[in-house]
C-alpha cells in the first residue's frame, strides 16, 4: 500500500498465523515459540518459567535481567479486564516497552489483552 506522500510501498505487518481473527494458543510451548518469533528473540529459561508456568521470578541478577520484558509479555497475553497502563506501570519507559511488545504480538496474530490509559 502506498503511504500517500512519497508513493513508496509500506510493508504489511508480519503475520505468524494466516487467520482473520487472532489465535488463542493454550499450549505453553507453542505459545513460547510464537512469541519468540513475533518478537524476534529467545526467552531465557527464567523468563519462560515466569511467563508460562506462573513460577515466581527466579533471576537474582538484578537490573538488566529481563524481568520487566517478561512481565510485559505476561501482561500482554493475560486474560482479564482491559489493562490500565498508568496503574500497572510506574514509568513512561515501561509503558513504552509494553506497548511496543503488545503491538508486535498483536500484529503477529497473537491474542493480546485490551489496554486503556
Amino acid at each position: 500500500m502506498e503511504d500517500g506522500i512519497s508513493g513508496a510501498m509500506e510493508a504489511e505487518p508480519m503475520k505468524i498465523f494466516d487467520r482473520r481473527e487472532p489465535l488463542k494458543i493454550t499450549n505453553p510451548e507453542i505459545q513460547r515459540i510464537a512469541i519468540e518469533k513475533a518478537l524476534n528473540t529467545t526467552l531465557l529459561p527464567d523468563q519462560d518459567q515466569y511467563i508460562f508456568h506462573d513460577n515466581d521470578w527466579l533471576m537474582s541478577r538484578g537490573a538488566g535481567a529481563g524481568k520487566t520484558y517478561a512481565h510485559c509479555i505476561k501482561l500482554a497475553i493475560s486474560e482479564g479486564e482491559p489493562l490500565r497502563l498508568r496503574e500497572e506501570f510506574s514509568s513512561d519507559y515501561d509503558i513504552e516497552m509494553f506497548i511496543e511488545l503488545w503491538q508486535k504480538l498483536k500484529d503477529a496474530g497473537i491474542v493480546v489483552r485490551r489496554i486503556c490509559w
